[in-house]
């Protein structure tokens, strides 16, 4: 009786810069820094990486208040859209807060744009103070995103 061994998996080399997982014999570019070999899926990173140097953070972490955030399907169309975005590393929506949360490379990626995206996908951000819609009851809260919801189908619109 002959038993195969399996060799251990490898473990999933990431870009340093943007997350992506790079296989080394694909990677675009491959950078060598103090005995430790990074790789990186397009020229690009492996720029950003040369330009900043191994001292600087790869990834910025911010966070946006999103009043209007109030459910799972509201979180998940916020989270699909910022998700799509380049220099994006990681984002969560969260409906109970009303806060977005997003990991991203800040040379690809501005608090601006992510405004902006949030705004597209039909959901305001705020300075992250104290609003009246936060202050609301949860009762309120729930009144105002069925009337919301109300007006974003086609029956609330008068069609049918």
């Amino acid at each position: 009786m002959t038993l195969a061994v399996t060799p251990p998996a490898q473990a999933a080399i990431h870009d340093p810069i943007c997350g992506m997982e790079v296989d080394p014999a694909q990677a675009a570019r491959a950078i060598e820094r103090d005995g430790k070999t990074d790789y990186f899926c397009s020229t690009e990173c492996g720029d950003v990486f040369s330009d900043r140097g191994p001292q600087q953070p790869a990834v910025a972490h911010l966070e946006l208040h999103v009043p209007a955030l109030d459910c799972a399907s509201c979180a998940g169309t916020v989270e699909t859209a910022v998700g799509k975005l380049p220099g994006i590393g990681g984002v969560t929506a969260d409906a109970v807060a009303g806060r977005v949360a997003v990991d991203c490379e800040p040379a690809y990626m501005s608090e601006a744009q992510l405004r902006s995206t949030i705004t597209a996908a039909g959901y305001n951000v705020d300075d992250g103070g104290p609003t009246t819609e936060s202050a609301a009851e949860p009762g309120d809260r729930e009144e105002e995103a069925r009337h919301r919801d109300a007006a974003r189908s086609p029956r609330g619109r008068g069609m049918r």
